[in-house]
């Protein structure tokens, strides 16, 4: 999930900045509410397990985005096709082994 804590914001706009899916912007306020000193989730979403090891790598929404993104590249397309489809749903660890253990049995990425 993705919280955020009025109070210890200093508008800096780094957040602003560096979301990859630019939902993020910024208002100029004083915000007075008591609630401003809670964490209050402004986002949530399933996390998704790598189909190697099992363990939670990446939001369900955050793969969607990648996966669509590297599908619409036509260069991309023998890349993540056949046996290495599941590339895209492995934590970055076991798809490092998974596309090795490819490079074994012959794959020129």
């Amino acid at each position: 999930s993705l919280q955020f804590k009025h109070i210890s914001c200093i508008g800096c706009g780094l957040c602003e900045t560096v979301c990859p899916e630019k939902v993020i912007s910024l208002k100029r306020a004083i915000y007075l509410e008591r609630d401003a000193l809670e964490y209050q989730t402004v986002a949530q979403d399933s996390m998704v397990s790598c189909l190697q090891c099992g363990k939670p790598y990446i939001n369900r929404k955050a793969l969607e985005a990648v996966e669509a993104r590297v599908l619409s590249l036509g260069s991309l397309l023998d890349t993540f096709s056949g046996s290495r489809r599941g590339l895209l749903r492995m934590c970055p660890n076991c798809r490092a082994v998974a596309a090795m253990l490819e490079v074994d049995k012959g794959w020129k990425p």
